[in-house]
């Protein structure tokens, strides 16, 4: 991990050689002896998470550096080192954010590095909230495409369902007039399958009625053709007949003729 980087502006090289002795171990220590050099420091060097600065110094005084330094590094932390009691128009750089804080001269070392730490500290985590806000904005970016591109998708997809939807009444409004037609066949059917069943059973009751001759007693069959009787019941079943005499036949019929043929002289042999 990269150390902290540190420019200390101060008008007295000595106090700068003791600053970079004092924290040359723990910091990337960067010096100038006024505010010219500082600017020519950061140029080259760029950014700073800390920038420290004498306050009496010639040519530009270390408020007002400060303040430069703010315009071009929002991010670096500014502290002031000043031998000044009057501290009112520092208090008044701080409250406008020029300053982050200031140390008295001759400055404690101690209470330096407490200082330092701190406002390294605060450099660092500001440093932390942007990265993070970076990584917040490329994520809500992805996000967003990616809701887009759902949005999208589900856009399709509702589309494709209201099309299948049109499509399925459709499909059910023709089923309805089909069933509806196959209901119309059917009960065309069933009244035609009534009037057969009718007709049918009128055939059966004239079919019953069997014509027969009120002198011969031979029936009429369907061809209009006149046959015996068990002809006719012959062919229209299974029925077989065995023949007899009946009493009253033998007495009418039968006993006469045998009668007959008993008085009748038997015949000669031929020679």
């Amino acid at each position: 991990m990269s150390r902290h980087r540190i420019l200390y502006v101060d008008d007295e090289e000595p106090n700068l050689v003791n600053f970079e002795h004092t924290f040359e171990n723990e910091y990337e220590i960067f010096t100038a002896l006024n505010g010219e050099e500082g600017f020519e420091v950061l140029k080259k060097e760029g950014e700073m998470s800390l920038v420290i600065s004498d306050q009496k110094m010639p040519g530009i005084m270390g408020t007002d550096f400060l303040y430069k330094v703010r315009q071009l590094y929002p991010d670096s932390v500014r502290m002031v080192i000043t031998a000044y009691s009057d501290t009112d128009y520092l208090i008044d750089s701080i409250n406008k954010g020029y300053v982050y804080r200031y140390v008295l001269k001759p400055w404690d070392e101690f209470e330096l590095q407490i200082a330092i730490k701190h406002a390294v500290e605060k450099y660092g985590m500001k440093q932390k909230n942007k990265k993070l806000l970076r990584w917040l904005e490329v994520m809500n970016s992805e996000l967003e495409q990616r809701v887009q591109e759902r949005t999208g998708e589900l856009k399709i997809m509702n589309d494709l369902l209201k099309k299948s939807n049109k499509e399925l009444r459709k499909a059910h409004r023709k089923m309805q007039v089909q069933t509806a037609a196959l209901e119309n066949n059917n009960a065309e059917i069933n009244n035609k399958l009534a009037e057969l069943q009718k007709t049918k059973a009128e055939i059966q009751s004239l079919q019953e009625l069997l014509p027969i001759c009120s002198y011969c007693k031979k029936v009429r069959d369907d061809k209009n053709y006149w046959q015996e009787v068990e002809n006719y019941l012959d062919s229209k079943s299974n029925l077989k007949f065995s023949h007899g005499i009946c009493p009253d036949c033998y007495k009418k019929k039968v006993k006469p003729d045998l009668k007959k043929l008993k008085k009748k002289p038997a015949a000669k042999p031929k020679k």
